[in-house]
């Protein structure tokens, strides 16, 4: 949908929202990569843990 937004915005030469579009975007993706960071951490916090203990070693 915000795809569409894009690209209908530049066939039409409207870059006011063609920008608005790709802001838009890049900060959904932001946000994706934020969440997916913080349920890895949580997941797999057992293997940071032991990638730490193994360094100490």
């Amino acid at each position: 949908m915000i795809g569409f937004y894009v690209l209908n915005s530049q066939q039409f030469f409207a870059v006011p929202e063609t920008w608005v579009g790709t802001i838009v975007l890049g900060l959904l993706g932001y946000v994706a990569t934020l969440i997916f960071v913080l349920i890895e951490l949580r997941v797999i916090s057992w293997h940071h843990g032991m990638y730490a203990a193994s360094e100490k070693a």
